[in-house]
């Protein structure tokens, strides 16, 4: 018993107590060196040691690549739903076809019309298709919404909807994938219509190219977004289409797809400026006519992108309100 051994209040042998520092027991405190390292708790145990340590910088290491390795499963996720879809939008690419050759087709008989009234508002040069083409191209846009309905329809009909929820892709990655593809064929349709229409009907306009550009691209999102609302708020596919073709015809005629806005009664015009259509107009009218840059038609892009926050506020909040309708 001389070693101490089993008797209370004393250290077992081979432990020396430091000066200035209490034992090591439970409740004690430790002694620390010029790092600030605790040399008596385990190196598995060790927290709050500098960089230099190793342990929090490859904490952050493995943290940094977890979260990587989400992003690359979500990117994942969204391709491959994007695959899908797409798959599914070539089975229909003859109506795609139709809805790009009737615009063509309809414009011919339009022009004598569209030309005298854009010469009576002072455009002597003008031939009719500086309205006939945009506005037609924009007008079969909005018809060709009924491909976001029914990329999202389908799913209900097909009872796959729950299926695709209860898979490794997320809710985000479903729906962007579903809009990314309606987008590119709004934005591949649109392209068609003025690419032909220009080398068909001699259409000219005097401004930038790129500012051209940028309206169909921003016009274009916005009819996508405008497509995932009536999904939305449509408890079936049929009714969707039959908002689809009556909002789509009401919101291109008031924007003036249909006729120049400057032919309207004043309260017409004042109602046009309602639609997301009048100012895609407003702005090809411009680089018709004014030679307009990006500048001169970022008036309208602002009041188009404004559009395009409003529709995705709605439909962020409203949509699995939307969803639950349908189950």
């Amino acid at each position: 018993m001389a070693d101490g051994r089993g008797l209370p209040g004393t250290r077992p042998r081979g432990i020396q107590s430091r000066a200035g520092a209490g034992p090591p027991f439970a409740g004690a405190s430790h002694e620390r060196g010029p790092s600030g390292v605790d040399h008596h708790r385990p190196a598995g145990h060790r927290i709050g040691l500098h960089d230099r340590h190793g342990y929090i910088l490859k904490r952050s290491r493995r943290v940094t690549s977890m979260g990587r390795q989400v992003s690359v499963m979500h990117f994942n996720g969204y391709l491959a739903t994007f695959r899908l879809n797409f798959k599914i939008e070539l089975r229909s690419i003859w109506l795609q076809a139709v809805i790009v050759a009737i615009p063509l087709i309809i414009i011919p008989f339009m022009l004598p019309s569209y030309r005298d009234s854009l010469r009576a508002q002072g455009h002597l040069g003008a031939n009719g298709s500086e309205q006939a083409l945009p506005g037609f191209a924009i007008l079969f846009s909005m018809f060709s919404l009924q491909l976001v309905l029914q990329l999202f329809f389908q799913e209900h009909e097909w009872h796959t909807w729950d299926r695709m929820r209860v898979s490794a892709v997320s809710l985000l990655d479903l729906v962007m994938a579903k809009l990314s593809v309606s987008f590119m064929v709004q934005v591949v349709q649109v392209s068609l219509v003025m690419l032909v229409g220009t080398a068909l009907y001699h259409y000219r306009p005097n401004g930038s190219v790129l500012a051209l550009a940028a309206v169909c691209l921003v016009i274009s999102i916005v009819l996508t977004l405008f497509g995932l609302l009536l999904y939305i708020f449509s408890s079936s596919q049929n009714m969707a289409m039959s908002f689809n073709n009556i909002l789509g015809m009401l919101l291109a005629g008031m924007g003036g797809a249909l006729s120049p806005v400057s032919g309207f009664p004043d309260w017409a015009q004042k109602l046009a400026k309602g639609s997301p259509v009048y100012w895609a107009m407003d702005a090809v009218g411009k680089i018709n006519f004014d030679h307009a840059g990006m500048e001169d038609v970022w008036p309208d892009l602002r009041i188009l992108l404004a559009f395009l926050l409003a529709l995705a506020l709605l439909a962020t909040v409203l949509f699995k309100r939307g969803v639950q309708r349908k189950e």
